[in-house]
């Protein structure tokens, strides 16, 4: 470039003053910068500009700058699981998504500041990220030619990224919980493993660039014996539940079983489960017009823990008030050194093995069947 293009390159590209100087607030000190030079590429797309502290004229640094040729309104999401086109990118939407996902256990201040990162990471690393929407797809959505889609995991990465702060740990595992915990993830990059169990989830958290300081030797896993069981019919609800504060409100089983939901949510068949779960608490509470808040949460908390690792953690997390990541992580531990009986549900007549028997030990199964049998028709 010559002298006369860097000339008009100032003229076009006036100084700036309000970037702020990178050593100084390192030091923990605000101070803007003004630009010194300024270097124009020959594509006119990329600009280079040196700067100094306005506080400090030995501090100086320099920055690149780039166009970007895709609006973050033609930034479309592309579904992991089928390669599909979900939507356009909303943080609207992404707000919601967080917020859910970590069980309302994120500040508005903190949800958008966890926003305003991943917005910002995506439109600067577009170029990048991005994949062309082809005709097909285009036409499907009604996107402008210059629409790209980025994966969804990549969003939910960037999600992790930002919440992987030190005022916003529980969120961060919350988030993680949520969604590495959906049972779908078995057919997402392996770069983006999901959660099957404690052990997985334990993996995770003690990644390098997770909490590796409180990493630990992962415990081998027991024989877990199962249950089946299933609903049985005209169940007699509570009528009424007395809160914390002492206020008591009519039972509401569908609000009830919504929570437990929320816990579950992703997992296999976790629709049809969370509404078995429900039945069993109130098999375990039948014959009790009048309970307490604090007793339903204790036999969900051990419902869920008989159920799924992922949906116990989640719920036990939020119930329990657990504040520190080492406390979450002995929950983990425990599920895997002290595991409760498994919880299979199944439809009314099918074959029932309520003797806790070990998983698979058919034959002890089936002799301690044929016992309780014999025993019966002894009488």
């Amino acid at each position: 470039m010559d002298a006369n293009m860097e000339s008009s390159a100032r003229d076009e590209y006036p100084s700036r003053t309000k970037f702020q100087c990178p050593i100084c607030r390192a030091a923990g000190v605000e101070s803007s910068s003004e630009v010194s030079y300024t270097r124009v590429n020959a594509t006119r797309d990329r600009i280079t500009r040196r700067r100094r502290c306005t506080r400090d004229t030995s501090h100086t640094f320099t920055t690149e700058e780039s166009t970007r040729t895709t609006s973050l309104t033609e930034i479309w999401i592309r579904r992991s699981t089928d390669q599909k086109i979900e939507s356009r990118y909303s943080p609207a939407r992404l707000q919601r998504d967080i917020r859910r996902a970590s069980l309302g256990h994120i500040t508005d201040a903190q949800l958008s500041r966890v926003i305003s990162d991943v917005t910002s990471s995506l439109a600067e690393r577009i170029s990048e990220l991005g994949d062309p929407l082809n005709a097909r797809e285009r036409a499907e959505h009604e996107a402008a030619a210059g629409a790209v889609a980025v994966w969804d995991v990549i969003v939910m990465e960037e999600v992790e990224r930002s919440l992987n702060d030190t005022s916003t740990r529980i969120p961060h595992v919350l988030y993680a919980l949520g969604v590495r915990g959906q049972i779908n993830l078995a057919h997402r990059p392996d770069e983006y493993a999901g959660f099957a169990d404690a052990t997985a989830f334990l993996s995770w958290l003690f990644a390098e660039h997770n909490y590796a300081r409180l990493s630990r030797a992962l415990p081998p896993v027991q024989t877990q014996r199962e249950e089946t069981w299933w609903s049985p019919t005209n169940l007699l609800y509570p009528e009424t539940v007395i809160k914390k504060s002492g206020e008591r409100r009519p039972f509401d089983f569908e609000q009830f079983q919504k929570s437990i939901a929320r816990a579950m949510r992703g997992r296999a068949r976790w629709v049809t489960e969370s509404k078995a779960l429900a039945n069993w608490v109130m098999v375990q509470l039948e014959g009790q017009r009048v309970v307490a808040s604090a007793q339903l949460s204790a036999v969900t908390t051990m419902a869920l823990r008989r159920a799924d690792d992922i949906a116990y953690l989640r719920w036990a997390i939020a119930t329990k008030g657990l504040t520190s990541i080492s406390e979450i992580a002995d929950e983990a531990e425990d599920l895997i050194v002290h595991p409760s009986v498994r919880l299979r549900f199944a439809k009314e007549g099918q074959p029932r093995i309520d003797t806790a028997a070990p998983a698979g030990d058919v034959d002890l199964a089936a002799r301690l069947r044929s016992l309780a049998a014999e025993l019966e028709g002894s009488r």
